[in-house]
């Protein structure tokens, strides 16, 4: 399983959490999708085996949505910031 934060431009109401939620639950391997609209940001959680990155973010574009970034969760690359380990 893997998880993504992902900003976007364009989320002013609660009609673009319904939009990203539609847009991300209809791809093959997403298993869950939360939204925080204060933060303009999606987190997704997916099957990296039927799931890439890529087809989140044409998903979001193609429901009027412009990704400014993604990263993994902290979980997913192995730690916290790196600060202190590299």
């Amino acid at each position: 399983m893997q998880t993504e934060q992902i900003q976007l431009v364009g989320m002013n109401s609660e009609m673009s959490i319904q939009k990203i939620n539609h847009a991300l639950s209809t791809i093959d391997g997403v298993t869950g999708v939360r939204v925080s609209l204060p933060e303009s940001r999606v987190e997704v959680q997916f099957n990296a085996a039927l799931a890439q990155l890529v087809q989140l973010e044409s998903a979001l574009n193609d429901a009027g949505f412009r990704v400014t970034n993604s990263q993994k969760s902290q979980s997913e690359q192995g730690g916290c910031c790196g600060g202190c380990c590299g």
